[in-house]
């Protein structure tokens, strides 16, 4: 891991629909709420801009210049900022909101990511951070990486990101000062790729490991099917999401005091 920003062209998918079906991300309904209200909000690392096409509202941060293009040709109507996280382009007490996904586990030095976030946000206004949870999706997810993408540059930790804790995400809320500090568990217990595993069985360093990533991938790929949410009335994730679902999702406020927004969308 490493404090050095670095551009992963393929890790951000435009293409991924706000939309309340099985299919769509569990931060992105969680989170879209938040973005309807005319508030000046900022977006750190924003990639190609996908909550930025739909929320005008929202400012984005981005390290890679392709990324930037590649929004821009898009029609992105919002602002985006070429900056590094580390040492953003703003002043203090800017925005109303700031918010990452699935950013700050990829760094050595999330505490001073996580200052950043809340240094631009002003008195008053809401920080909200996502990751990916440590927990039994990690050690299915940790299978694709000694699997699929050893010996590779996708190996690189830094590539992969650091699974989080909710106690770890909560102190590094509460150590950039803010306050009412709240973190939640949210999405599928349990998340499975098994074609990709089967298509790299033959160039696996262990036949053996390869296929018992297989069998729990399998396994995992099945509850995540829409046929099997329906049948189940999504049991699996209205028991085990709380506490075990595959991502952390982190709200603090600046102030005190009590504050208006809710936590609605989180419960």
């Amino acid at each position: 891991m490493t404090n050095k920003v670095v551009e992963w062209e393929d890790r951000t998918n435009f293409d991924i629909e706000l939309q309340n079906r099985y299919k769509a991300n569990p931060f992105d309904l969680a989170l879209a709420p938040f973005f309807k209200k005319p508030r000046k909000i900022l977006e750190i690392g924003c990639g190609q801009g996908r909550f930025m096409s739909i929320f005008p509202n929202i400012t984005g941060l981005e390290y890679s210049q392709k990324f930037i293009d590649i929004a821009k040709k898009r029609g992105v109507k919002g602002k985006i900022y070429k900056g590094d996280a580390f040492n953003m382009p703003f002043k203090s007490k800017t925005f109303d909101l700031s918010f990452s996904t699935g950013l700050i586990e990829h760094y050595d030095d999330k505490q001073k990511l996580v200052n950043e976030h809340a240094r631009v946000v002003k008195d008053g206004g809401l920080c909200i951070i996502t990751v990916p949870s440590a927990g039994p999706d990690a050690y299915v997810g940790g299978l694709i990486r000694e699997v699929v993408y050893k010996n590779t540059e996708k190996y690189d930790p830094q590539y992969f990101g650091e699974r989080m804790h909710k106690k770890e995400l909560h102190n590094l809320m509460q150590n950039a000062g803010l306050k009412n500090i709240k973190v939640y568990n949210i999405g599928l217990p349990l998340r499975g790729q098994p074609v990709l595993i089967l298509k790299n069985i033959r160039k696996s360093n262990s036949k053996l490991l390869a296929i018992y990533a297989f069998f729990l991938h399998s396994i995992a790929f099945v509850t995540t099917t829409n046929s099997f949410r329906r049948v189940t009335g999504d049991l699996l994730v209205r028991l085990f999401s709380r506490k075990f679902g595959h991502s952390l999702i982190a709200i603090g406020t600046k102030w005190k005091g009590r504050y208006s927004f809710g936590y609605h969308n989180f419960r």
